[in-house]
């Protein structure tokens, strides 16, 4: 497939996966798009920041080609019917995955999706498959990390509320992130209102422009860690782990590969809506069933 051909197939579908082959690579490189909203961005920008090369030969693998079933998803997704999204994605990813298998490819991920189907994307990749995540930058049009970064990269997220001691009995714990925007204690009481422990991950001064290096992902990955390894040491009664992200994309990814379905507790993910009231609903559970 030719890049012009490329550029007209670009992110039509819900689900799909770009195999990248290059003279100048030696290998296989995937680059795989997820947007289930249907928004158009420029694949073959998105491949040539990827690959180094200004000539890209690209064979293209769909995940969803199915017109009707991509529109079914999207109505799914406006009507919140997130279990149905959530099964859906399994079988799509897991296809994907089956089919990439004996290439052992390195997976380039670029991200426009509702937060709640990018976390269980990332659960369902899980750590075991390398990936590379890239972020969009709305103001420059790019998908490439810029090259100097700004006073708010400089802030340093940092986790909070780990409880020192063993916490007895049996229920939830929550999870509150914010990176771009601020989670407010009030709302997730709203939902999970006597929580066993509350942690929570952020900035001094949450913004959507924070993301702008990798090295930025290596520390939040490294935060959320520590904060499922406090859940499974301190919270030993923990059922399920309510999380609230407000952050980029490419961090809810790194978020559900952190999760290992069959040590942690259930991972509740939710839906922010400021309209509405509780603000957040619950769009899916991550559980050791649904992973793959």
């Amino acid at each position: 497939m030719n890049i012009q051909k490329l550029k007209r197939t670009a992110f039509k579908s819900p689900h799909v996966l770009y195999v990248m082959r290059s003279d100048d690579l030696g290998g296989v490189y995937y680059i795989g798009a997820h947007s289930c909203l249907g928004t158009s961005y420029n694949c073959s920008k998105v491949a040539c920041h990827y690959t180094g090369s200004s000539s890209v030969i690209a064979d293209l693998v769909e995940l969803q080609p199915d017109e009707l079933k991509q529109a079914e998803t999207k109505k799914k997704i406006e009507d919140e019917d997130w279990e149905a999204v959530f099964l859906h994605q399994r079988e799509v990813v897991a296809g994907g995955l089956a089919r990439a298998a004996d290439l052992v490819p390195r997976f380039a991920i670029f991200l426009i999706a509702p937060i709640p189907l990018i976390i269980h994307l990332g659960f369902l990749f899980s750590d075991r498959v390398e990936t590379e995540l890239f972020q969009f930058d709305r103001d420059r049009g790019d998908w490439s990390w810029p090259n100097e970064q700004s006073e708010t990269a400089g802030q340093v997220p940092e986790l909070v509320g780990e409880p020192e001691s063993e916490v007895a009995g049996e229920g939830d714990a929550v999870l509150r992130v914010s990176l771009s925007e601020l989670v407010r204690a009030a709302d997730t009481q709203a939902v999970v209102p006597n929580p066993l422990v509350e942690l929570a991950i952020g900035i001094g001064d949450p913004d959507k422009q924070w993301l702008q290096s990798p090295e930025q992902l290596s520390h939040l990955r490294e935060l959320y860690l520590e904060a499922l390894k406090s859940i499974r040491r301190k919270v030993p009664g923990c059922g399920r782990l309510h999380v609230f992200y407000a952050g980029p994309a490419a961090g809810a990814f790194l978020l559900g590969q952190c999760v290992n379905p069959r040590m942690d507790p259930e991972i509740a993910v939710y839906e922010y809506s400021r309209q509405r009231e509780p603000r957040y609903r619950l769009a899916g559970v991550l559980t050791e069933e649904g992973a793959l």
